[in-house]
């Protein structure tokens, strides 16, 4: 939708992903991106199953809401938010994600992100390579 936007800084819609199956890729290596849009129906979103890659390379995104999103088809979320270097608030609140198998350089390069609780969303991962590499300088 937006890859590679190197221009893009601000983000002003909504997304309802109540019938997504991904959003895959959506804004990977828009570097100037400070906000993240608001996403709805993050409750009813129980046909995500992969948001690999969907936030990689935003490096100056600061926050990002995903405290309804539950997960219960998510499968990967393989980059997620690797290289988000100034995220400093990733709210998962409710997030369980039973399925998820490959969290592979998830966080990557977080360098700004002090906690995140994945209690339950962690149950039969398959590959944890890097996932927190380079969090912290």
């Amino acid at each position: 939708m937006f890859y590679s936007n190197s221009s893009l800084t601000n983000l002003q819609f909504t997304a309802d992903l109540t019938n997504a199956t991904t959003i895959s890729y959506m804004f990977t290596e828009s570097p100037k991106l400070e906000n993240a849009p608001t996403f709805i129906n993050l409750e009813n979103a129980t046909k995500l199953q992969t948001i690999q890659y969907t936030f990689q390379k935003c490096r100056a995104l600061k926050e990002i809401d995903f405290s309804e999103l539950r997960g219960p088809a998510l499968t990967s979320i393989q980059y997620a938010f690797d290289e988000c270097e100034a995220l400093t608030t990733l709210r998962l609140d409710n997030f369980e994600g039973p399925k998820i198998t490959n969290y592979s350089y998830a966080f990557r390069k977080c360098k700004s992100l002090t906690s995140i609780d994945l209690s339950k969303a962690i149950s039969q991962p398959t590959n944890m390579a890097s996932t927190f590499n380079n969090c912290s300088e």
